[in-house]
């Protein structure tokens, strides 16, 4: 999160959704958008966070986009199974 680009995910990962038996290939990583978060208005000491997306294509067929911690949040409670590009 923030404007880490380390990412445990990578373009031609595939994930496996553990509810729905569905497939998804990732297409594309992609800034959405930063903002920035302060408690204090008029602070500038506070860092930039920056929301990450990924580009996917699902099977059966569906096109989405969804954030990079949603995905990584799924992954960590079992419901999506990665599937490491290259990896036997």
């Amino acid at each position: 999160m923030g404007n880490s680009e380390f990412t445990p995910l990578e373009v031609g990962d595939i994930l496996y959704d553990t509810v729905t038996g569905d497939v998804a290939v990732l297409l594309a990583r992609r800034k959405q958008w930063t903002y920035k978060f302060s408690r204090f208005p008029y602070s500038d000491g506070d860092e930039p966070h920056t929301i990450w997306v990924w580009d996917m294509h699902w099977i059966p067929l569906d096109t989405n986009t969804y954030t990079e911690n949603s995905l990584l949040n799924m992954l960590d409670v079992g419901r999506l199974i990665l599937h490491k590009c290259g990896s036997g």
